[in-house]
């Protein structure tokens, strides 16, 4: 759908034709506008929903415990 209107633009950009060029910004525009409003929708949706937890924060003040191996090391200058 965009991929259309992109290519209609540049048509009309090669055209030189200075209403066809508006016509042309005019509905890309309007299909840009109609994704960004359905992607904050579905933003907005995603949101909503109940189903998630937020991740728990440890409130101690105990360092984390590493994944994976450890090394320990002294750094020499």
């Amino acid at each position: 759908m965009l991929e259309g209107k992109i290519k209609a633009v540049k048509d009309a950009i090669a055209s030189d034709d200075v209403n066809q060029i508006n016509s042309a910004i005019s509905d890309l525009e309007s299909s840009l506008q109609a994704l960004a409003q359905a992607a904050q929708q579905a933003q907005a949706g995603a949101a909503a929903q109940p189903d998630v937890e937020p991740a728990e924060e440890s409130s101690s003040s105990e360092p984390k415990q590493a994944k994976g191996k450890v090394v320990d090391a002294e750094v020499v200058d």
